[in-house]
């Protein structure tokens, strides 16, 4: 009698079935890069031979739940001659048996059916790896096995909107999450999504943009699951103007001075409006080429500036654009992955446009 088998799958797979490509087997995973073998509907002597090859290594399958952790028996086969004996030989020999005894009567033949392949077909099925040990012969006590319930998580979207103090958006803004260690930039209207499969912890959020204070919030994700987190940046104050005047006399050739510091307030300086330009491809890779596209830039000399969100200028450099230019190309310098800030200045007139960058 061949000793029955066992299947069983350490640890389910929750790959979507319907999302896979056809093959010939069964699917193909994208996910994995692997096929996966559709066993649902082999019997068990099938599944058996085809786990008994030796060329069978480790295999993704998708099974029945009947099909796994249980004894998978292959029926002994039949002796071919055996069925011609009980249609022609046992007919004829009760035949015979009956004219002995002159009984009058007809035999009533009762179909048997086989059960080697009935197949049920349960509401759910299970995808995942078969190792070769776990086809394990039935010939000493199983290992105990410790089952529990799946926990399923579901990740919790956070949307905010950062805005200045009069309520208006900023475009562009940097969000960095300090507990997933995650740099998000806002959209032209200041919005952003935050993906986070913790509930309770609190999320560090440091947000920052140009010309604007750097703010630090916690977040408490179940509280913002459906509610919309506003964050409210504040402008930086302007610069006091120093002015620096001194007297001084000549007295034998040595040079004598006083010199005192007189404040006054400065009027704010009248600061040409920033354009609107647009980078991409945003991420890009550090020391790939980058494409800016803007609107209609008066002539001239503009210096181009990336700089870190510490503030630190990691390149500078002066190029010209022509009147008519829409779009330029910069080569972005090899510096560490993360986020940068964009400027083009004119040196004439000092007008200036940034963009947020994310290097990878």
């Amino acid at each position: 009698m061949p000793k029955p088998f066992q299947l069983t799958i350490p640890e389910p797979c929750h790959e979507n079935w319907d999302k896979m490509s056809p093959a010939a087997q069964g699917r193909f995973c994208g996910s994995c890069q692997k096929q996966v073998v559709d066993f649902t509907s082999m019997s068990d002597r099938e599944l058996v031979q085809f786990f008994k090859k030796p060329s069978t290594g480790s295999v993704c399958g998708r099974f029945m739940n009947e099909q796994l952790e249980r004894d998978l028996v292959v029926p002994g086969q039949r002796i071919p001659w055996i069925n011609y004996f009980f249609q022609i030989a046992w007919p004829a020999f009760f035949i015979s048996k009956v004219s002995a005894q002159r009984t009058q009567g007809k035999p009533m033949m009762r179909p048997v059916a086989d059960t080697s392949k009935v197949r049920v077909v349960p509401d759910n099925r299970i995808l995942g790896m078969v190792l070769p040990s776990s086809i394990r012969p039935v010939c000493k006590d199983p290992e105990p096995v410790i089952k529990g319930d799946t926990i399923m998580t579901t990740a919790i979207m956070i949307r905010g909107r950062i805005v200045n103090e009069k309520g208006e958006p900023v475009p562009y803004a940097s969000v960095q999450d300090r507990f997933n260690n995650r740099l998000l930039v806002a959209d032209t209207a200041g919005r952003f999504t935050l993906s986070t499969d913790s509930r309770e912890m609190q999320h560090e959020l440091l947000v920052s943009a140009a010309g604007y204070e750097k703010t630090k919030i916690m977040v408490n994700p179940e509280k913002y699951r459906r509610d919309e987190l506003f964050i409210q940046l504040a402008g930086l104050p302007p610069l006091q103007e120093v002015v620096l005047t001194s007297a001084a006399g000549i007295r034998k050739g040595y040079v004598v001075g006083v010199t005192r510091n007189k404040k006054r307030e400065a009027q704010a300086p009248v600061i040409p409006a920033a354009r609107t330009i647009h980078v991409y491809p945003n991420p890009v890779q550090a020391g790939q080429s980058l494409t800016i596209s803007f609107e209609k830039m008066e002539e001239g000399y503009y210096a181009v500036q990336f700089v870190s969100l510490a503030g630190q200028t990691v390149k500078q450099e002066e190029i010209w654009i022509d009147a008519e230019a829409r779009l330029m190309n910069l080569r972005v310098p090899p510096v560490a992955a993360g986020g940068y800030i964009l400027y083009l200045v004119n040196k004439k007139t000092g007008q200036q446009s940034s963009a947020t960058l994310i290097l990878e």
